[in-house]
């Protein structure tokens, strides 16, 4: 008695339902982030403050236009915005109380 053994034909492998599809990476919202996080650190310090106030803006322009941007990766973006306004925030504390 001889058993007969079917081995199929090279198939691709089979994608696994249960893992979400990786979106590729998200440049301008990495330099958004970057831009946000230097501006935040500049805008505590009063010497620095004036560059700080000039990143923190285009930090969050620049964040903005990343969330358009199809098929790619939206939490780095989502995350520069909301540094960008909380330096801004704590960068206005940070000139409010020096100013005094």
């Amino acid at each position: 008695m001889s058993t007969i053994s079917i081995i199929p034909a090279a198939t691709a492998p089979i994608a696994d339902p249960w893992v979400a599809p990786r979106h590729p990476r998200n440049l301008p919202g990495i330099v958004a982030l970057t831009l946000a996080l230097v501006g935040s650190l500049l805008a505590l310090v009063p010497a620095t403050a004036t560059a700080g106030w000039y990143l923190l803006p285009g930090s969050f322009l620049l964040a903005l236009a990343a969330l358009t941007v199809a098929e790619r990766d939206k939490n780095v973006p989502a995350l520069a915005v909301m540094v960008a306004l909380a330096g801004a925030l704590l960068g206005g504390i940070a000139f409010a109380l020096t100013s005094l």
